[in-house]
């Protein structure tokens, strides 16, 4: 897959993410949009998926406004001891601002990151997991 033959790349809410943040492939996806000037566009959990993405040399989320599944939500969900990480944690701890929605439903923020724009958060709709 290449960034040239797409115009924004989505990675959808799932847990599922920890293995797509340790895959290479999807590392240098990741990347390849973002320095096309393309946005990446992650929802819920998806932000863990840029635990190892670089640019020039620093975590990508470095100094960017962000937002996904906060540690509350987590706890909520009885989840904080079986995940690898929190999701909120990680980015957080790679310099990121992480910004949590006030009275927001699980599962209803989209964050997009592009290099032609510090961050751009949007809500989305969409029903919270039971």
């Amino acid at each position: 897959m290449k960034a040239e033959d797409f115009d924004t790349v989505f990675y959808v809410a799932a847990r599922s993410m920890w293995d797509l943040a340790e895959s290479p492939a999807s590392i240098a996806l990741i990347e390849s949009f973002y320095n096309s000037g393309k946005p990446v566009a992650l929802v819920c959990h998806s932000p863990g998926v840029l635990h190892h993405v670089m640019y020039n040399g620093a975590p990508l989320v470095k100094g960017k406004r962000v937002t996904g599944f906060t540690n509350e939500e987590e706890e909520e969900v009885h989840l904080t001891k079986v995940v690898p990480f929190l999701v909120e944690d990680e980015l957080k701890r790679l310099g990121a601002i992480f910004e949590k929605c006030q009275n927001c439903s699980l599962s209803r923020l989209l964050m997009a990151v592009s290099s032609q724009a510090k961050t751009c958060v949007v809500h989305v709709r969409g029903s919270a997991p039971s």
